[in-house]
């Protein structure tokens, strides 16, 4: 970063940082950043673990034993839990509709469609 540049970025933080201090309290502003975190999380992470191809094209099928985030759309992000594939339940093409996930000692029932495998290494 050249002089010019670091003079401009630290003239904008001093005059950004006491009108974010004195428009927020200290809570307000960590809540914020973590909405906006879980927002970019959202668009740009969530999906990539979702990711839908034309159906004409196969894609590997969940598979019994996989970590799944169960989304819920009434729920935060944060609030949302993880569960481990018990079964599946297929469709007479021979595509998983369903599956019954175990989540917190409960078995829930869920479509496939709102279920991100998680990646496990």
């Amino acid at each position: 970063m050249t002089d010019c540049n670091a003079v401009k970025a630290s003239r904008y933080k001093q005059e950004l940082l006491p009108r974010i201090h004195r428009c927020l309290s200290r809570f307000e502003l960590v809540q914020q950043l973590t909405q906006s975190f879980w927002k970019r999380w959202n668009l740009e992470y969530l999906h990539i673990l979702q990711q839908r191809v034309k159906w004409t094209d196969k894609t590997d099928p969940p598979h019994i034993g996989d970590l799944v985030l169960v989304k819920d759309a009434n729920s935060p992000p944060l609030c949302w839990r993880r569960g481990r594939i018990l079964s599946l339940v297929f469709g007479a093409d021979g595509v998983p509709l369903f599956d019954e996930v175990q989540v917190d000692g409960s078995v829930l029932k869920r479509a496939v469609s709102t279920l991100s495998r998680l990646p496990v290494n």
